[in-house]
C-alpha cells in the first residue's frame, strides 16, 4: 500500500521548494492565528469598554493591552532573543556582493560585523552569518590557511 501525503504537504515536498519555505509556511500560519486571536480580543476588549461597570471597563482595557502586546512580542521578540545569543542582530542585504574572495578576515568583520558560529578546521576557518531570527537562512564565509576568503556560500 502506498504512503499518500496530506494534501498540505504536497506544495512543499518539491526538492526545489525546501525545508526552509515548510517552516517559513508553518510559522506564516502561526502568524495567522496570532493575528485572529488578537483581533477577536481587541473586539471582545472594546466591547467590555463600553459596557457599565468599572471592573468590566478594566478587564477590556487589559484585553485591549494583551491583544497588542502578543503581537508586538511576535515581531520584536525573536530578533531580541537571537541578538541576546549572538551579540548582534542578523545580517541582511547582499552578503555575496560584500565578501569576495581574497578578502581578510578584518575586511569581513568590517562589512558584516562578528560571525554567529565560528568552525576552525585544518584548511581553514569557517564563519556563518544568519540572515533571520530563526536561523533557517544563513552564509558562509571559508577561509584558507592564509586568514583570506577562499569561498561563500548559503541557502
Amino acid at each position: 500500500m502506498d504512503a499518500v501525503l496530506p494534501l498540505m504537504a504536497i506544495p512543499f515536498a518539491t526538492p526545489d521548494f525546501g525545508a526552509g519555505a515548510t517552516i517559513l509556511g508553518i510559522l506564516a500560519l502561526i502568524w495567522l492565528a496570532v493575528l485572529v486571536a488578537t483581533s477577536v480580543g481587541a473586539i471582545r476588549g472594546l466591547i467590555l469598554i463600553h459596557r457599565g461597570s468599572s471592573q468590566i471597563r478594566r478587564r477590556g482595557i487589559s484585553l485591549l493591552l494583551v491583544s497588542a502586546a502578543v503581537p508586538l512580542s511576535c515581531c520584536f521578540g525573536p530578533s531580541l532573543l537571537f541578538r541576546l545569543s549572538y551579540g548582534s542582530f542578523p545580517v541582511s542585504g547582499n552578503l555575496y556582493a560584500q565578501v569576495k574572495e581574497g578578502m581578510s578576515a578584518d575586511e569581513v568583520r568590517a562589512a558584516l560585523g562578528n560571525p554567529h558560529k565560528r568552525y576552525e578546521e585544518e584548511v581553514g576557518e569557517r564563519w556563518y552569518y544568519y540572515e533571520d531570527s530563526f536561523r533557517i537562512f544563513w552564509f558562509c564565509v571559508d577561509f584558507g590557511p592564509d586568514g583570506r576568503v577562499k569561498g561563500r556560500h548559503g541557502n
